[in-house]
């Protein structure tokens, strides 16, 4: 079985107080993933396939948002796997693009995404 590989990074995404902010997380070269949302270290619901998911509408300042979002590699023709994160509804819409490449077929890469929100 293939070792999985880890992808870890923290960005600073400026928002404003009482605009809803939503994510999207779109999935790469033709792969499969699911991803799991903490909010201030809590649950948070997401459900990819229903397009962006409202993170929060109320004041966001200071909190924090983890995503961890596992790809499996299914596609033959390559190991390279990358998962784009956009927030949208802060001072500007933003995308966080990543990619990594498995060790070997049907390997997994985990994105371990950390999202801080600030004015």
């Amino acid at each position: 079985m293939a070792e999985d590989v880890v992808l870890t990074s923290t960005n600073f995404y400026r928002v404003v107080r009482g605009r809803p902010v939503v994510l999207a997380i779109v999935t790469g070269d033709e792969q499969v993933s699911g991803t799991a949302l903490l909010l201030d270290g809590q649950p948070h619901p997401f459900k990819n396939p229903d397009g962006p998911q409202l993170i929060g509408s109320g004041d966001l300042v200071g909190s924090f948002l983890h995503a961890n979002t596992t790809v499996r590699d299914i596609n033959p023709a390559t190991n390279r796997t990358s998962v784009t994160y956009t927030l949208r509804g802060g001072i500007a819409d933003t995308e966080y693009p990543y990619s990594i490449e498995v060790s070997a077929d049907k390997g997994a890469a985990h994105y371990l995404i950390a999202f801080i929100f600030t004015e």
